[in-house]
C-alpha cells in the first residue's frame, strides 16, 4: 500500500517538511544498500516480523516496535526472506529552509540525526494507525488532519532522539534547498539498475542529461555512471546472499554475459563473484 504525490507540506519552527512517499509493506526478500539524497529522511517502523537492518556495516535485529531513521547518505540495506519477513511502515520526507535555526529546536534536531535505531515508545504506532486512516478517509479535513498527524511524528521521533542519542549528520554548506524528484531518483537506482540509462532517468525527472547528472553529483557526490555501478553491485551481493547462480545474477543485473560481470564484480570488491559464495558458504 503506497501512497505518493499526496501534494502535503507542513511547517516546524522555520524549517518546512515535504511529504514524497507514505507507505504500509510486507517484506518478503532483502532491499538492496542504498542511501537517500541530502536532506530526505526515511522513518521505518516496523509492527511484526523480523528481520536484518545493516547499517554502515553494523547489524541491527529487526523486530515488533523496532524504529529507525535513515537520513540523508546513510547507506542501509533490510535483509528479509519467506522464513524471516516483517512488515513495515515507510514515510518519506524532504526537509527545506531552516539553516538558522538554534541546535535546540524541533527541526533542528530532526534534521540533524543522519540515523537513530531503537524501539517505539507506543507514539508511533498509534499515530501511524491514525495517519493510514486518514489516508483512506475522503472526509473533510483530511489534509489538515494528516499534517497534525505528521507533525506530531516528527516531535514524537526528536523525544526518542532526546532519550537515545543517534548519529549527527555534518554540516552543510549554504543551508538546505528545496529540489523535487529525490524519490524518483533512489527508486530507479534501487530497482531499475540492470536497464537505466541517464537518458531514461533524465526522461522520467524532466531534465536534460546534462541536468541530471548535475543533480547527481550535487546530491549524492557521484556521476550517473558510479551511481548506477554502486547500484548493480550493491544488488549483485543481495543475489549472490540468496544464493541464484552467476549466470542468473549477470543477467538479471543486466550484463550481458557472467564474465562481463565477474569481471566488473572483481574490481568493485576484489573478489569474483565465485570467491564470494564461496566465503559465503565458509560463513566468512
Amino acid at each position: 500500500m503506497k501512497y505518493r504525490e499526496l501534494g502535503i507540506s507542513f511547517k516546524i519552527d522555520d524549517s518546512r517538511f515535504t511529504v514524497q512517499n507514505i507507505s504500509l509493506e510486507k517484506h518478503l526478500s532483502p532491499m538492496p544498500k542504498h542511501s537517500h539524497s541530502k536532506n530526505s529522511f526515511e522513518l521505518h517502523y516496523v509492527p511484526s516480523g523480523s528481520g536484518v537492518l545493516v547499517c554502515e556495516g553494523r547489524e541491527y535485529q529487526i523486530r515488533p516496535g523496532c524504529l529507525f531513521m535513515t537520513g540523508p547518505g546513510v547507506e542501509h540495506e533490510q535483509l528479509a526472506s519467506p522464513s524471516s519477513q516483517f512488515t513495515e511502515y515507510c514515510v518519506y520526507l524532504k526537509a527545506s529552509g531552516g539553516s538558522k535555526e538554534p541546535p535546540g529546536d524541533i527541526a533542528s534536531r530532526f534534521i540533524r540525526t543522519a540515523f537513530w535505531f531503537g524501539y517505539d515508545d507506543g507514539s508511533v504506532h498509534k499515530l501511524m494507525l491514525s495517519l493510514f486512516s486518514e489516508l483512506r478517509s475522503s472526509l473533510p479535513g483530511r489534509e489538515q488532519i494528516i499534517i497534525a498527524i505528521m507533525t506530531q511524528l516528527v516531535v514524537s521521533m526528536v523525544r526518542l532522539y532526546q532519550r537515545s542519542k543517534g548519529t549527527d549528520r555534518p554540516e552543510q554548506d549554504g543551508g538546505i534547498g528545496a529540489e523535487p524528484n529525490y524519490l524518483a531518483i533512489e527508486e530507479a537506482f534501487l530497482y531499475d539498475y540492470s536497464s537505466l540509462t541517464l537518458e531514461s532517468l533524465a526522461g522520467r525527472l524532466g531534465l536534460s542529461k546534462r541536468q541530471t547528472e548535475r543533480l547527481l553529483m550535487r546530491h549524492y557526490s557521484k556521476s550517473f555512471r558510479r551511481k548506477k555501478e554502486e547500484a548493480r553491485m550493491n544488488a549483485a551481493v543481495t543475489l549472490l546472499r540468496e544464493d541464484m547462480s552467476i549466470e542468473d545474477a549477470a543477467q538479471r543485473l543486466g550484463y550481458s554475459s557472467s564474465s562481463h560481470f565477474s569481471s566488473a564484480f572483481k574490481a568493485y570488491y576484489g573478489i569474483t563473484p565465485s570467491g564470494y559464495k564461496g566465503r559465503l558458504k565458509k560463513g566468512l
